[in-house]
């Protein structure tokens, strides 16, 4: 059995006060895909570069599986091969928009995982997770949700790694 590895780097600061339940990365499993996706592991680094003090409050990130749809708009996130002989990816669509994604018609699973981002400047909270594999069937995503409103300056950085086999 030969494996694929790829990364997508996460890169999101909040530009605009952002709702609850706004999605600002997804990433999704070719709907013609013969593989699997298994997440084998998300490392994010969630910090404050600016914002008033009187404002904030812990804001959290919802880690959430979706099928149905595709969340759209915002930028085209690149994979990256982690072999030069790796097969192209299957992930043919990962995107992220600090405002929220569109995501029409998309179905969420609950949550499998809430992050919290530290409400004072020069604070960082790192998550990590690698030792339990997230697998994504044909058709099927991973996204990042706000669970509370963001606010200008919250950022989110770190990559999500996965294998397709």
């Amino acid at each position: 059995m030969i494996l694929g590895f790829y990364s997508a780097p996460i890169n999101i600061r909040q530009s605009a006060a952002t709702a609850a339940g706004a999605t600002v990365f997804s990433m999704r499993n070719s709907a013609t895909s013969p593989e699997i996706i298994y997440i084998t592991r998300i490392e994010l680094l969630l910090a404050f570069d600016s914002a008033t003090p009187a404002t904030r409050s812990t804001q959290r990130y919802d880690l959430v599986r979706f099928s149905t749809a595709t969340p759209t708009g915002g930028t085209v996130v690149p994979v990256a091969q982690m072999w030069s002989g790796d097969a192209g990816t299957q992930v043919t669509d990962a995107r992220f928009l600090d405002t929220g994604l569109t995501t029409t018609g998309v179905v969420f699973n609950p949550p499998f995982a809430t992050i919290g981002c530290p409400a004072t400047d020069a604070t960082t909270t790192k998550y990590q997770r690698n030792d339990v594999v997230i697998a994504l069937g044909i058709g099927e995503g991973f996204c990042i949700r706000l669970n509370t409103a963001a606010i200008v300056g919250q950022s989110l950085m770190g990559e999500i790694v996965w294998c397709e086999r």
